[in-house]
């Protein structure tokens, strides 16, 4: 019997694709989209191109929830090469699911957005998902949608392109609204981010209550920002927005408590 051995992307245990004899095309696809975490490695763009005329499932799934187009995507982030790019556009052209998500709730734009390095790589990829007709709002583990995945990160042209996509700026996922998103971006990210989703929501009243909103924990946006230690996020939020600098959240912590954790 062959065993092939692979890891899920975003929590590490082990999947198995089984067969007596040899695998089927779809899971030999899988195995030509997976780029085994390499940050060197280059797929064989005709490897699947072949494994495609020959009828394999683009949308073939493995124990994971995982489709090729999700291995691919998370290759081309690791190691954002042409030819991986061209990896990722072959398998959507051929009908992969943009917006699938995987069986631990992590969608194709979430897994992109998180696990690249290169902001310029990371803005191609998705501007051709998003052109391609991904939903900007697809939603991911704990009801993340991209934006929120996108804003602790302050990658201000990616947050620029979802809402110019029509990301929505309302949603709120179980640790919070965007404010609490925003303000979790590390000291100079995190004040540009805050300002940047500031001026696109445009709305000081709506700001307002984002800023006063506790998320399911209790917590307000003021506590994150207190826990990053940036003064300045800080200071407009109790200043400009009242923020209550003694709002306790269910687990009695308070801003000046996650100040000095």
């Amino acid at each position: 019997m062959i065993k092939l051995v692979l890891f899920t992307i975003a929590f590490g245990f082990s999947i198995h694709l089984n067969s007596d004899a040899s695998l089927t095309d779809s899971q030999k696809l899988i195995v030509a989209s997976h780029g085994l975490y390499s940050t060197t490695v280059e797929l064989d763009v005709n490897e699947i191109k072949k494994l495609l005329a020959l009828g394999a499932n683009p949308n073939f799934a493995d124990d994971a929830g995982a489709t090729p187009l999700t291995y691919a995507n998370v290759t081309y982030a690791l190691s954002p090469t042409a030819n991986n790019l061209e990896a990722v556009k072959t398998l959507v052209e051929a009908g992969s699911d943009i917006d699938h998500v995987e069986n631990w709730g992590t969608g194709i734009l979430h897994l992109a957005i998180v696990r690249s390095y290169n902001p310029e790589a990371l803005l191609d990829v998705l501007q051709f998902y998003l052109n391609k007709g991904a939903n900007p709002n697809v939603i991911s583990f704990e009801n993340r949608s991209p934006l929120l995945t996108a804003l602790p990160t302050g990658n201000l042209d990616v947050i620029k392109l979802l809402v110019s996509k029509g990301a929505d700026l309302n949603h709120r996922a179980e640790v919070g609204n965007v404010l609490h998103f925003a303000v979790s971006a590390h000291r100079s990210k995190g004040t540009a981010t805050y300002d940047l989703i500031r001026e696109l929501i445009n709305d000081e009243d709506k700001i307002h209550e984002f800023a006063n909103e506790p998320n399911q924990a209790g917590t307000t946006p003021l506590g994150y920002a207190a826990s990053t230690g940036n003064l300045g996020v800080v200071k407009s939020l109790v200043e400009d927005y009242q923020a209550d600098i003694n709002h306790a959240n269910f687990a009695q912590l308070t801003p000046l408590d996650f100040a000095i954790k």
